[in-house]
C-alpha cells in the first residue's frame, strides 16, 4: 500500500528497475503485466479521444491489457545500464505528447527508458541517455502508487521521461541534489538546440520525505514545448500501517494564453493509504487541478477550467507476505467547471465516473 519511499537521491522515478548500489553485480530483471476491468459514464467503446484526456492507462470499458513490462540492469561496482521496455494498449497513451512522426523516442516506441550509469564516489551517481523523470508523486506502474488509476495531476501536468544527464549527490545520509541538463520534456530529440535544466532537492529518512524540484527551458521557442518552467513538490509520511501523500505542480508556458500572454497552471492531489489488516488495505485521493487559460483542455470559451477528483481503492494481496499478485477495486469521480466529459449518448458534460478492478502479476 505504501507509496515508494524517498531516499537521500529523491528516487521517485518512473520506473521500478532494480538501483544501482556499490555491492551489485551481474544481471537483475524484473517482469510484470497489467491487465483491468471497467465500467465507465463514457460513451460505449470510449476511446483515449472520448474520455477526459488526462485519464491515463484504464479508460476503456471491458476489458484490457495495460501494460506487459520488462526491467533489467546490468551493474558493477561503479558502473550500470539500465533498460526498460513496456508493451500493450497502454504504451501509445504514454507516448501521447509525441509528435505524430515520433511515437516513441527514435522510432523505439516499446523503449520506456535506456541509460548508463557512472558512480565516481559512493555518494555521487551520473546518468546519460533516456531516464524517467524525477518530478512527481505517481509512477506508471500502477502498484507503486495508493490507487491504482493515476491520477489527473501525474497525467496533465507533469513530465514522462527525458533524454540528457542526470546528476545525484547524496549530501548527508537524508539530504541529497539531482540536477538534469536535458532535451525538455518527454523528447528523445531536441530540434532547436537548447536543453532545459532541471534541480531538485530533497530530504528523506525512515518516515517523512520532502522533495522540491524546478524545471526550465533555457529558450522556449514554441508554446507546444509546454515546460517553460515547472515546478514540483512531494511531501510523504510512511508510518507503518498509514502512509500519507501530497503532490503540488505550478507551470507556465510561455506566450500560449489566448491574448498573448503566458498561460498558467497548476493542482495539487493528497492521498491516504492504510492496512486495515493484512492482506487487506484502503487509499484515498483527493485533486484539484487549474487551467487557467484553458491550453491543456481547450474547453470551449476561455475561461480557466478547474477539474475535482476523487478516487476510493481496495486493495487486496491474496499471497501472504508477497507482493507478486495485487487486486485493486477503483471507484473515482470527477467533476469540472467545463463540460469536459462525454456521458453515455456521448452529449458534452460536466461530471464523469468509472470502476476499475486492476490485476497485476510481478516476478517480485
Amino acid at each position: 500500500m505504501t507509496v515508494r519511499s524517498l531516499s537521500a537521491l529523491a528516487a521517485l522515478t518512473l520506473f521500478s528497475t532494480p538501483a544501482l548500489a556499490q555491492d551489485d553485480t551481474g544481471l537483475s530483471l524484473f517482469v510484470f503485466a497489467d491487465a483491468y476491468g471497467g465500467i465507465n459514464t463514457a460513451p460505449v467503446g470510449a476511446s483515449y479521444s472520448t474520455t477526459p484526456f488526462h485519464r491515463a492507462y484504464a479508460f476503456r470499458n471491458g476489458f484490457s491489457l495495460s501494460f506487459m513490462g520488462v526491467d533489467a540492469a546490468v551493474t558493477s561496482e561503479r558502473f550500470g545500464v539500465t533498460g526498460s521496455l513496456r508493451f500493450g494498449p497502454s504504451v501509445p497513451v504514454f507516448f501521447g505528447g509525441q509528435p505524430a512522426d515520433q511515437d516513441g523516442p527514435l522510432g523505439l516506441e516499446n523503449l520506456f527508458q535506456l541509460y548508463g550509469t557512472y558512480k565516481p564516489t559512493d555518494r555521487i551517481t551520473l546518468d546519460v541517455g533516456q531516464f524517467g523523470t524525477i518530478y512527481g508523486a505517481e509512477v506508471a506502474e500502477s502498484w507503486q502508487n495508493l490507487n491504482y488509476t493515476r491520477g489527473a495531476l501525474y497525467y496533465a501536468m507533469q513530465p514522462f521521461w527525458h533524454t540528457g544527464v542526470r546528476a545525484s549527490v547524496d549530501l548527508t545520509d537524508e539530504v541529497g541534489v539531482t540536477a538534469l541538463v536535458v532535451n525538455g520534456v518527454n523528447n528523445a530529440v531536441d530540434e532547436n538546440g537548447t536543453p532545459s535544466l532541471g534541480v531538485q532537492l530533497s530530504y528523506g529518512n525512515d518516515t517523512v520525505g520532502v522533495v522540491a524540484g524546478y524545471l526550465a527551458a533555457l529558450q522556449p521557442e514554441t508554446s507546444a514545448d509546454g515546460f517553460h518552467h515547472f515546478g514540483d513538490v512531494v511531501a510523504t509520511i510512511d508510518s507503518g500501517d498509514l502512509s500519507v501523500v501530497f503532490n503540488g505542480d505550478v507551470g507556465a508556458t510561455l506566450g500560449a494564453a489566448a491574448d498573448g500572454g503566458d498561460a498558467l497552471w497548476f493542482g495539487g492531489s493528497l492521498g491516504i493509504g492504510y492496512w486495515l489488516a493484512n492482506p487487506v488495505g484502503v487509499a484515498l485521493r483527493g485533486e484539484f487541478l487549474r487551467d487557467n487559460d484553458n491550453i491543456l483542455y481547450g474547453a470551449p470559451g476561455n475561461d480557466a477550467v478547474d477539474v475535482y477528483t476523487g478516487t476510493a481503492t481496495l486493495d487486496l494481496r491474496p499471497v501472504p507476505g508477497s507482493d507478486q499478485v495485487i487486486l485493486r477495486w477503483d471507484n473515482r469521480i470527477e467533476g469540472s467547471s467545463s463540460p469536459i466529459y462525454q456521458d453515455r449518448s456521448s452529449a458534452a458534460s460536466d461530471i464523469w465516473f468509472s470502476s476499475v478492478v486492476g490485476f497485476v502479476v510481478t516476478s517480485g
